[in-house]
């Protein structure tokens, strides 16, 4: 069974699938990573966020498919 490789519906009322949705969380991801740079390298929030940008940002520019990548994400 072939899989479109297009999103037609988020399954959410009223919410639009997002065409250009993996670049706009890895651009997300990118700004994440800079902004948190504010707090002291050894924050422990600032360690967190930047592990989970950090692992998030792996994914979305990896070769997993839509469907395989929004599972990963969850």
């Amino acid at each position: 069974v072939l899989r479109s490789h297009f999103k037609h519906s988020t399954g959410l009322v009223g919410l639009a699938v997002n065409p250009h949705a993996r670049a706009e969380a890895a651009a997300l991801h990118r700004r994440i990573l800079q902004d948190v740079r504010v707090l002291p390298a050894a924050a422990g929030y600032r360690l967190a966020v930047e592990k989970m940008a950090k692992e998030r940002l792996e994914l979305l520019d990896g070769p997993l498919e839509q469907f395989e990548l929004e599972k990963k994400l969850e």
